[in-house]
């Protein structure tokens, strides 16, 4: 079993990571790369993942013309079957593997905790979240890019100080509770190098580059623990949000995931769950407030940035009936666990 390769990718908005395994379920090497969400364009993405995949070959002293038994790519934007297959049919003169799978980013993190499935909260660079039932069976909720969603992820929580800026000084709404956006719009103005609003605009409409524009975001944060009360009352929004992701998905739950020891697992990724201590005051307040309140979950962050990737070899053993060891516990720890009075 030893001499059989598995490999997975987790495929971010703003990096990528590429994990492989051998048959025992060991871990042979891992690699950090460039983004993978592939609506930045097919090929290029690919051609990305080949190259990750054959670092993490040389890495692990594996000859280069070695073939992979299967490599599942858990990437971000992968929410459409169509568009996948369309995407894992380039792959098929390549000779990287015998067999591709691809699915959302959402499935690798659940994948990394529990067989029996479990729920993944994204809020990173952009925000989804996906319920997987025992029997396969999935609810999903968000995941739709910044356009149309994103609530509560690291673009949600920069657009909205900014909106909040911008129609406090077009007289359109007051700043919450009457704060001072003195230290919001000092940050705006040192993040983006600009004097006035005006010069923020190309940020936005000409040269927008996501994963850039939300770098913000880890500055607001900094706002916020040392006190900030604008950047403090934005955090508690995107918590609440966060909570609206769960219980939109909660209700999807089979029996034998809400009995599952501490109750649904929730796994939270992404880069936002950091500032946990800022989200948590808004995400307890939302579903506490719901009017079907959930009675037990328990909120795990994974063990490493790897162990996403993890998840996502877990799911290509599985793609082709391979029966390989899964060390599931040393995956993840519990942060929060809440249960109903």
């Amino acid at each position: 079993m030893s001499d059989v390769l598995f490999c997975g990718v987790e495929g971010g908005g703003t990096h990528s990571v590429v994990v492989l395994f051998n048959g025992h379920g060991e871990c042979l090497s891992y690699v950090h790369g460039p983004a993978s969400n592939y609506w930045i364009g097919m090929d290029e993405v690919r051609n990305r993942i080949i190259k990750m995949v054959e670092e993490v070959k040389q890495l692990a002293g594996v000859e280069p013309d070695t073939e992979i038994k299967c490599i599942c790519m858990s990437l971000s934007g992968g929410e459409s079957a169509s568009s996948n297959e369309e995407f894992k049919a380039g792959f098929k003169d390549t000779n990287l593997a015998e067999e591709y799978m691809v699915c959302s980013d959402t499935r690798g993190p659940i994948a990394a905790v529990n067989e029996s499935g479990g729920v993944v909260l994204i809020a990173g660079t952009g925000s989804n979240a996906l319920l997987q039932n025992p029997d396969g069976s999935t609810v999903r909720c968000g995941g739709w890019g910044h356009i149309l969603g994103d609530e509560g992820s690291a673009y949600g929580i920069t657009h909205m100080a900014i909106k909040i800026y911008f129609d406090y000084i077009d007289g359109l709404q007051d700043a919450p509770n009457g704060y001072s956006t003195d230290v919001l719009w000092s940050t705006i103005q040192n993040f983006f190098k600009v004097k006035s609003r005006a010069e923020i605009l190309p940020h936005i409409y000409k040269n927008f580059e996501k994963n850039k524009f939300t770098g913000l975001c880890k500055f607001l944060a900094e706002n916020a623990k040392k006190g900030d009360p604008l950047c403090c009352w934005v955090f508690v929004q995107a918590g609440k949000a966060l909570a609206q992701h769960l219980l939109a998905i909660y209700k999807g739950a089979s029996e034998e995931l809400l009995n599952h020891k501490g109750g649904l697992a929730v796994v939270c990724v992404g880069s936002v769950w950091k500032s946990w201590e800022l989200l948590k005051p808004g995400f307890l307040e939302q579903i506490s407030s719901s009017a079907c309140k959930p009675k037990e979950f328990s909120l795990l962050t994974l063990a490493d940035d790897c162990t996403a990737a993890k998840g996502a070899a877990y799911l290509a053993s599985n793609h082709v009936g391979f029966s390989m060891p899964k060390d599931y516990a040393s995956n993840y720890s519990v942060f929060h666990h809440y249960k109903a009075a």
